[in-house]
């Protein structure tokens, strides 16, 4: 390879290119070594670093160009560059391990252009499609994850996420998930004195002193000032506790910060101002855990402690200069087994599952003081069980945190309980649990446009199509369900689009079914061949709509056969939290059974902007005898219905009755 290498860019932004990579000169992270303006163009002269081209490499060798690559561009992004173009040519072997050679050409091919700023997240996607291609030959996803080796699958998978959001935040994360925090390898004095900087932020002067004559940060011993006023929630710093290596453990640390008025604990690092993460060692008895401060991409706090949560919480609130706290079992729970089972839940809501989340929150509530699993599990049911733990966890829940969540559990209308979350919000306006819960709060309380803003603000991608579909908005509905079938399937059988609709649940036998009842009429009652919620829902509906006696389902189906059959105090209990669809089908079996208030107490249940809803309406209005109202709602059922199958089966019996109503 040459000493110097010279490439000439052209494009009308060429005079501030030429300005900009001048100072990427003086800032001496490219290796740049002459920028000459001609015109519209310029040309850029380059040592690139001595070395071979990127080829495949061994597991082992790929971890190092992943620290590398992060290490060497960190150092950029902090002078404010970001390549943006990252690939495997522009990534060389040298002697000593692996660099970036084409970060200058970069920049400059993407200033004569006159293009946006670039987002540092694009290189953290640049460094994963780089290694990818380092471990399997192939650009990500031509080849199967499953190529990749497991101990780096997830570091590299994450780089790659579709969504910048999910991805790192930062590359110095990347290297603190390796073990190898960017800031370590500086001279030790200057790493404590960044350290120290950032604490000022939190602490104050005398901590970041404390910091610096020490290895760790010490408490004071001096008496403490006296208590200063809260900050505002929404100025305060934010904590995002990442992985631990032991679920269990992060949730207690997060439980045992919650309350914590100085700073806000989260589960996610998107916008955080620090990132804990960590690692277990020593055979499983020890911890090595890392705080970075995010916004000035430095070390806070590198310790091993004991896996213990109240070592990790004892570490962590020295370095953020937090008061000491009470110990994390006084405010959760002393038994091993409820807080495992407790976990459980939390992992089986998190894969969407809550017959078996509720199962693990009921076996969590058997410690009688523990409110957790009672405020989570009252979320889930309704009726006397609801208001059965309501009474019991009043008494429990005295904490700040607690005791807002129980505000939004016992509230009797969607209204209250969108005012008791938005007040929740307002003093974690980070915490993503709560911004789930308020999507869902403001679909139930019919506002689908601040339950779509909501929901794509915590990244409910179900939420979000459904609440853009009763919103009016079913091309929007349609693409923010895309990825995920089932959901696309849902959503494209609410707008009448079957063929979609078809395409979606191709091979789901259950689903395929309920299409062609919703297109043909057709009724066909589908063997007990699997036992899992979407079929048996599907079988109890199917079954109740053409005659059949539905069969004894499991979860969430029994409950919605009960409410079909009628034995469930309340029959209608629950039926706003149903999807559009099935509170559709429900109206319609209680018409053909000539239970006119049933079906107009399910069409109401739909939000009124809902795609069905006018339908649905025109029906009960009809059977009714109120010719005027199921003319009006069957015209603007056909307006909003406009793009669907031409072979709809609502759409043509609209059309129907909407002509035997005007011949009356």
């Amino acid at each position: 390879m040459t000493d110097r290498e010279t490439r000439r860019f052209s494009g009308p932004a060429a005079a501030r290119a030429a300005r900009a990579l001048r100072r990427l000169q003086r800032d001496g992270v490219a290796r740049v070594v002459d920028v000459r303006r001609d015109g519209n163009a310029v040309e850029v002269t380059i040592a690139p670093p001595a070395g071979s081209r990127l080829s495949r490499l061994a597991p082992v060798e790929a971890r190092k160009l992943l620290r590398d690559l992060c290490g060497e561009l960190a150092a950029a992004h902090a002078a404010g560059w970001v390549h943006g173009r990252l690939a495997p040519e522009g990534v060389v072997a040298t002697g000593r391990g692996f660099a970036v050679r084409d970060l200058a050409f970069a920049q400059a091919e993407a200033r004569v252009a006159g293009d946006a700023p670039r987002d540092e997240r694009e290189d953290v996607r640049g460094v994963g499609a780089v290694v990818y291609w380092a471990l399997t030959g192939e650009a990500p996803l031509r080849a199967p994850p499953e190529a990749l080796p497991a101990a780096l699958r997830p570091l590299v998978l994450r780089c790659l996420h579709d969504d910048p959001g999910r991805r790192f935040g930062t590359l110095d994360e990347i290297l603190v998930a390796l073990g190898a925090p960017a800031a370590a390898r500086r001279p030790r004095r200057t790493r404590w004195l960044v350290a120290a900087a950032a604490l000022v932020a939190v602490g104050g002067a005398g901590v970041a002193a404390t910091v610096m004559r020490g290895s760790r940060p010490a408490a004071p011993r001096a008496a403490a000032p006296a208590p200063s006023p809260a900050p505002d929630p929404e100025l305060r710093p934010v904590l995002a506790v990442g992985d631990l290596g032991d679920r269990g453990l992060s949730e207690r640390v997060v439980a045992g910060l919650i309350d914590e008025e100085r700073v806000e604990v989260t589960r996610a690092a998107r916008g955080a101002s620090f990132v804990l993460t960590g690692r277990i060692i020593d055979g499983g008895d020890r911890l090595e855990i890392s705080l970075v401060d995010a916004r000035r991409r430095a070390l806070a706090l590198a310790s091993r402690v004991r896996r213990d949560a109240d070592e990790v919480l004892g570490a962590v609130r020295s370095a953020l200069a937090l008061p000491p706290g009470r110990p994390v079992a006084d405010v959760t729970t002393r038994s091993p087994e409820a807080w495992r089972a407790y976990v459980d839940g939390l992992e089986a809501l998190e894969r969407g599952e809550t017959v078996a989340a509720a199962r693990s929150f009921r076996a969590a509530a058997a410690d009688p003081g523990f409110a957790a699993p009672r405020l989570r599990l009252a979320r889930l049911v309704g009726g006397a069980e609801r208001d059965a733990l309501v009474a019991e966890v009043a008494p429990l829940a005295v904490r700040r945190r607690a005791a807002a969540e129980l505000r939004a559990v016992a509230a009797r209308s969607p209204a209250e309980e969108v005012a008791a979350l938005e007040a929740l919000r307002a003093g974690w306006p980070h915490d993503a649990t709560v911004g789930a819960d308020l999507a869902r709060a403001y679909r139930a309380a019919r506002r689908p446009s601040d339950c779509a803003a909501a929901a794509e603000r915590a990244g409910l991608r179900a939420e979000l199509a459904w609440c853009r579909l009763e919103a009016g908005d079913g091309d929007g509905a349609l693409a923010a369900a895309a990825g995920d079938a089932a959901l696309v399937g849902d959503i494209a059988l609410a707008l009448g689009r079957y063929g979609v609709a078809r395409e979606a649940f191709r091979g789901d036998a259950a689903r395929l079914a309920l299409v062609a009842f919703h297109q043909q009429g057709r009724c066909r009652v589908l063997p007990p061949e699997r036992d899992d919620e979407t079929v048996a829902r599907v079988r109890a509906l199917l079954a109740y709509a053409c005659g059949e006696r539905a069969p004894t389902a499991a979860g969430r189906a029994a409950r919605i056969q009960a409410i079909l059959a009628g034995a469930e105090p309340g029959p209608l209990d629950g039926l706003p939290l149903l999807e559009p669809p099935v509170l559709f089908d429900v109206a319609l079996a209680r018409l053909g059974a000539g239970d006119a208030a049933g079906a107009a107490a399910a069409c109401a249940a739909l939000a009124p902007e809902a795609t069905l809803a006018a339908y649905c309406r025109g029906r009960v209005a009809e059977a009714g005898g109120d010719a005027a109202a199921a003319t009006r709602e069957y015209r603007a059922f056909l307006d909003r219905w406009a793009d669907a199958d031409p072979d709809n089966r609502w759409w043509r019996d609209a059309r129907r009755r909407l002509t035997l109503l005007r011949r009356q």
